[in-house]
């Protein structure tokens, strides 16, 4: 029973354009090539001879006829099965090599391998055999770039027969050698056709080459002219002289070609790693910030707790929209500093103590001594609002105790006082002078409890006293008058039944002309401009990561453009369109995930460092902020966000590396 031929064509055309401007490459061919054959296709170009070749091997599509593989018609395979048959059945070896400069001559011999899946220590296994039967194991690790052109020619070979083929498809594979190397390279291919039965076809212009094939097929005008039998083997071409190739130039080009990639792919990551650095500094500065004022919350205890005052701003300058009018009923009183306060009255608070849901109500005297004296010397005062020891963060001592004349002092305070450390200062004793309203004066002997320090809520940036003592100096300041004064409150602390229902609590103190305000309300603008910094600073760092972006599609434009005959190759020996895509992806990946690994772990170091030196510095005056705080859930996010970018930027190179066709690609100059 005779054999299905390996290769077989009928009838086969080929044809390029439409109407005046299209042309037939090939016009009816018919040929079967048996295993274990070498054929030779020559013919002058435009011959056609090219065409065939890519249509036997599967590399195109026939405008019409038929091409069969082992008897088995071509026409009705998908995609992935001519990639796969491509992969495990032919070998090529083209007139320009098309290795990888870079690349070891391993890593090139076992790119087919590699494509077809094989793991990597059979790909090793096999690759150093193939080298070692081609007696080049000793440049297996030397890079492609520094070989001469028939060692050049020789990997090409083995990377053609490390899959053992059924057949190997030469395309000129002489016509970039001298005549003693090409005649070296010959006797490889044709041991190559008669030890190990692969069938070879061969496409020349060399007529000794083709005299040495089983049979030469001749093209002219793609159809097929002569097929004579087989020939004795010419002598081969003596002592015709080739040119120098310029190995030693293509060595440099190739080199600083490369260089320039490693460059662009330097600068792309930096790019990258930019972005990522300052995503991860302002989420840091975010979440250090915004946990400050969470615990500042937290600490002043009661979160039912309402602070009220009137609807005029609690402090106002004067200098501001000019002097408002005077009120004879008003509890307006002036401090005499450029400042006034609207305090609350009686009646204010029981309109509070009325509204449903509002428990106990703790008014605050608006209190305002005419000076302190510490020794000799004298100072300005203005209270601070009596409160617990909740919200306070102390130096050094304690809050005035209930019952006792005493006040606790800012840190800032500490030195002009006359004392040389908070721990000085706490036990020492200073003078309140009051002034009541017949212009008596007299002095108010108090005990300093402790010192505190400066908060974001600002209860610690003037001296704070106990309420029985603010309670004992505004007895005194409106004593001495012959009529009964008002009482006047700076404010009232109310304290909420239910925080849930803060909101219509506060609707219905606006409607009695005042605010009530939580430790939240009160710390939630400046929240909310740090959240607006950061948000501003996100979005420079998000462009920043677009612009990488940018600069990902660019470098790997650059990339398919310079290695499009290397994706031309690859596609010859079965890699698939999906699978180049997934290369190219994978580099933007790559690109991206050590930009924003680098950048992600810069930002945490570099966060961390200033954390710590502003902490004894420019922020000391804020104990317990942590400008910057990492949370590994927000790092790993902002890793996946560069890593999204970085894969979107590279599809569009991704999708065109992936259309190439294999044809045009390997003739891409």
């Amino acid at each position: 029973m005779t054999m299905p031929a390996v290769l077989q064509v009928q009838d086969l055309v080929k044809s390029y354009g439409q109407g005046d401007a299209g042309f037939t490459a090939l016009g009816g061919v018919s040929l079967a090539i048996e295993a274990g054959e070498s054929v030779a296709i020559v013919g002058k170009s435009g011959s056609g001879k090219s065409t065939l070749m890519h249509l036997l091997a599967l590399l195109d599509a026939p405008t019409s006829g038929a091409v069969a593989l082992h008897g088995s018609p071509t026409a009705s395979m998908s995609a992935r099965e001519l990639n796969r048959v491509r992969n495990a059945s032919f070998g090529f070896v083209f007139q320009q090599f098309y290795l990888t400069a870079n690349q070891t001559v391993l890593e090139n011999v076992v790119l087919p391998l590699k494509i077809a899946g094989v793991g990597a220590a059979e790909r090793k296994r096999r690759g150093l055999a193939v080298l070692e039967r081609l007696e080049l194991a000793e440049k297996a690790h030397s890079r492609a770039v520094d070989l001469s052109g028939g060692q050049k020619q020789r990997v090409a070979i083995a990377r053609a027969v490390v899959n053992d083929p059924a057949v190997i498809f030469a395309d000129e594979p002489t016509g970039n050698l001298d005549s003693a190397t090409g005649s070296v390279v010959q006797d490889i291919l044709f041991e190559l056709n008669r030890q190990r039965g692969i069938t070879l076809v061969v496409v020349t212009h060399d007529a000794d080459l083709a005299g040495r094939c089983d049979r030469r097929v001749q093209l002219r005008d793609g159809r097929i002219v002569e097929t004579p039998a087989r020939t004795v083997p010419g002598p081969g071409l003596g002592g015709v002289e080739a040119a120098p190739q310029g190995g030693a130039a293509l060595g440099v080009t190739g080199g600083v070609r490369t260089l320039r990639g490693r460059i662009r792919t330097v600068l792309t990551v930096v790019a990258v790693f930019i972005g990522a650095c300052a995503l991860t500094l302002t989420s840091g500065m975010g979440t250090g910030v915004n946990r400050y004022i969470d615990v500042t919350v937290a600490t002043f205890g009661d979160a039912s707790a309402l602070y009220v005052q009137k609807s005029q701003p609690l402090i106002e300058l004067s200098a501001g929209s000019g002097p408002q009018k005077y009120d004879p009923d008003s509890t307006q009183i002036a401090t005499g500093f450029g400042v006034s306060f609207v305090g609350l009255s009686d009646q204010d608070v029981a309109t509070i103590e009325g509204i449903d849901g509002v428990g106990e109500v703790a008014p605050v005297y608006n209190v305002v001594p005419t000076y302190l004296q510490a020794g000799q010397e004298r100072f300005q005062l203005t209270l601070g609002i009596p409160v617990d020891s909740e919200g306070v963060q102390m130096a050094s001592g304690s809050v005035a105790a209930e019952g006792a004349d005493e006040l606790a002092i800012p840190d800032t305070w500490v030195t002009d006082l006359g004392f040389g450390s908070p721990q000085e200062a706490v036990g020492a004793t200073v003078q309140i002078v009051m002034t009541n309203k017949a212009g008596q004066q007299q002095e108010f002997d108090a005990r300093v409890s402790g010192v505190t320090q400066a908060s974001l809520a600002g209860v610690s940036r003037n001296p704070i006293p106990s309420t029985s003592f603010n309670e004992r100096l505004y007895a005194y300041q409106v004593s001495g008058s012959p009529e009964e004064i008002p009482a006047s409150y700076i404010m009232a602390r109310a304290i909420m039944d239910d925080a849930g229902r803060a909101g219509p609590i506060q609707a219905q103190l606006e409607e009695a002309g005042m605010i009530g305000l939580t430790v939240e309300d009160q710390l939630g603008m400046f929240r909310t401009v740090i959240n607006a910094i950061i948000w501003i600073l996100n979005a420079c760092a998000i462009i920043a990561l677009i612009a990488a972006g940018l600069g990902i599609v660019n470098t790997l434009l650059m990339s398919v453009q310079e290695r499009t005959r290397e994706i031309g190759l690859m596609k010859a020996m079965g890699m698939s369109g999906p699978k180049v895509f997934g290369l190219f992806s994978l580099e933007a990946v790559f690109i991206g995930l050590l930009g924003a690994v680098l950048g992600a772990a810069t930002g945490v170091a570099a966060g961390t460092y200033l954390t710590q030196v502003l902490a004894e510095g420019f922020l000391a005056g804020l104990p317990g902020l942590s400008l910057f705080t990492f949370q590994a859930p927000r790092i790993a996010l902002i890793v996946t966000a560069v890593l999204t970018i970085a894969f979107a930027a590279g599809t569009i190179p991704a999708v065109r590396a992936a259309r190439k066709d294999p044809i045009t690609a390997l003739r891409h100059e």
